[in-house]
C-alpha cells in the first residue's frame, strides 16, 4: 500500500515510516524537510497556500503534521485551511484519510492548540475519514513532548508534584504506531474516532518518576506544589507570556479530559506495554528485570556481589527454559536480598508461584556452584579456622534461621497477596 504521510520527520512520523517498511508498505513524505527514511518526498508546508498534489497510486493519506506555535490565531487558521485542502485532494483522488489528533482536542479547550485540533476533527468526520486521539506518547527516541520531559527530568534534581495531581493516559509510541496500521489495513473494523491510551490513568508525578527510574535511572526529589496557585499564576501572566515561557502546555495538562479507551480496545484487542517497560530505550525491560532478579538471588545465596558473566548466564537459562518472564520480586527484596528468606517458608513454596521461585533459586545455586566464589561459599577454603570461630558461625546461623522463620509467619498475609496477584505462573 502506498501511504502519503505529513509530519514524517516528527517523533511519531519517524517511527511510523520505519514500521511501514516492515509491514510491506511504501511511505511518501510530505513536509518542509527532506527525510531519507521514506521512498519519496513532496514539499509541503502548513502555512503555505500552494496547491497540493498526491502521487499516483496513493491509497491512504495520514495527516500528522502540526504547528506547535500559539503566538497568534493566524498559524492555527492556516493549519485548518491546509487540513481542508488535504481532505479535498483525498476526496478527489478516492484516497482514505486518517488524522492524528490530540487528547486535548475539544471545542472549549483552554489552548488554541486543542481548539484547532477539534476543528480539524469536525472536517475529517464530515469527509468520512478516521481520527485517532492518543494519550501521552512516550518511549523510543527522546523527541516531541516526551523528549522535553526527559530533558527536564535529566537536568533538574528537584521536580514539582502538583497537588491534586493531573492524570494522563500514556501509550508507547510503538503501540500507537501498531494500532495506526491496524486501522489503515482494516478501516471497516474501526469507528471514525479511536481513543488510544492506558485505560488506567497515572498521575503526572508517576509519569515523571517513571522517566527518572526507568529512563535516566536517577533519583529525583518531588516537591508538592498546589495546583490552584499554578492555575492562578498561568491565568494572570496571560497567553502571550505563557507561550514565551513555554508554559502553555501546563494549561492543557490541568484540564486534560479522561478518554474511555476501553471501547477502542474492544475492536483491536491490543495489549499496551507497561510504563516501566516502555521507558526502557528498547521498549522492553524484561532483560533488566531479569538481571536485577539474578543479582538478588545470587547475593542472597552467595552473600557476595556476583560478576556480570554469572548474571548473563542466569538470564540465558531463564530465557531458554522458562520463557524469559521475570518473577517480579518486590523492590524492597531487591534492595535487601537477605529478606528472600521469608519466601522460603512452606506457606509460599507449597502454593502457586512458590514452585517457580524455588526452581529459579535452585538454578541460581547450581550456576553459582561452578564458580570460584561459589566453591568458596559452599565448600570453604582449606585454611583451618579456630574452634571458637566455628562455634560462633554455627550459633549465628541458628539465630538467623530462627529470625527468618519467625518473620515468615509474620508476613504471611503479604506473601498471600504476592502469591495471588503478582506471581501467577
Amino acid at each position: 500500500m502506498k501511504i502519503v504521510l505529513t509530519g514524517a520527520s516528527g517523533y511519531i512520523g519517524t517511527r511510523f515510516s520505519s514500521f511501514a517498511g516492515l509491514r510491506g508498505h511504501t511511505v511518501v513524505a510530505m513536509g518542509r524537510k527532506f527525510v531519507s527514511h521514506c521512498s519519496a518526498w513532496i514539499p509541503f508546508d502548513l502555512q503555505s497556500a500552494a496547491p497540493i498534489f498526491l502521487p499516483e497510486g496513493t491509497e491512504f493519506l495520514v495527516h500528522m503534521a502540526s504547528e506547535n506555535s500559539e503566538t497568534n490565531g493566524e498559524t492555527a487558521e492556516n493549519e485548518i485551511r491546509s487540513a481542508k485542502k488535504l481532505l479535498a485532494v483525498a476526496r478527489q483522488s478516492g484516497v482514505k484519510f486518517l488524522f492524528l489528533s490530540s487528547q486535548t482536542a475539544r471545542e472549549d479547550a483552554p489552548t488554541l492548540y486543542g481548539r484547532t485540533k477539534w476543528k480539524i476533527e469536525q472536517e475529517v468526520l464530515l469527509s468520512g475519514g478516521w481520527i485517532v486521539r492518543p494519550g501521552q506518547v512516550f518511549g523510543g527516541k527522546e523527541h516531541g513532548m516526551f523528549g522535553r520531559l526527559v530533558g527536564l527530568v535529566r537536568r533538574w534534581p528537584f521536580l514539582p508534584a502538583f497537588v491534586p495531581c493531573p492524570k494522563i493516559q500514556p501509550i508507547h509510541v510503538d503501540d500507537l504506531v501498531f494500532e495506526l496500521f491496524r486501522i489503515i489495513e482494516n478501516t471497516e473494523g474501526f469507528p471514525p474516532l479511536s481513543l488510544l491510551g492506558s485505560p488506567c490513568p497515572v498521575t503526572f508525578t508517576q509519569f515523571l518518576k517513571g522517566i527518572a527510574t526507568g529512563r535516566i535511572r536517577r533519583y529525583r526529589w518531588f516537591i508538592p506544589v498546589p495546583s490552584f496557585f499554578v492555575r492562578v499564576f498561568l491565568f494572570f501572566i496571560g497567553k502571550r507570556l505563557r507561550g514565551l515561557l513555554g508554559l502553555e502546555s501546563l494549561m492543557s495538562l490541568f484540564s486534560l479530559p479522561y478518554m474511555d479507551t476501553l471501547s477502542t480496545f474492544r475492536h483491536s484487542n491490543i495489549s499496551l506495554r507497561s510504563l516501566s517497560a516502555g521507558m526502557h530505550p528498547s521498549g522492553d525491560d524484561r532483560k533488566r528485570r531479569l538481571l536485577m532478579e539474578a543479582r538478588t538471588l545470587f547475593v542472597y545465596v552467595l552473600r557476595n556481589r556476583p560478576n556480570g558473566s554469572l548474571l548473563r548466564r542466569y538470564v540465558r537459562v531463564v530465557s531458554e527454559l522458562r520463557g524469559g518472564r521475570p518473577l517480579g520480586i518486590p523492590r524492597w527484596a531487591c534492595q535487601f536480598p537477605a529478606a528472600l528468606a521469608v519466601f522460603e517458608s512452606p506457606i509460599f513454596l507449597n502454593a502457586q508461584g512458590g514452585t517457580e521461585f524455588l526452581w529459579r533459586l535452585n538454578a541460581a545455586t547450581v550456576l553459582m556452584e561452578a564458580t570460584v566464589l561459589g566453591v568458596s561459599r559452599f565448600i570453604g577454603n582449606r585454611d583451618k579456622n579456630h574452634l571458637a570461630f566455628s562455634f560462633f558461625g554455627i550459633g549465628f546461623a541458628i539465630l538467623g534461621e530462627m529470625f527468618w522463620r519467625a518473620m515468615s509467619w509474620i508476613v504471611a498475609p503479604i506473601l498471600r497477596y504476592l502469591l495471588f496477584f503478582r506471581w501467577k505462573f
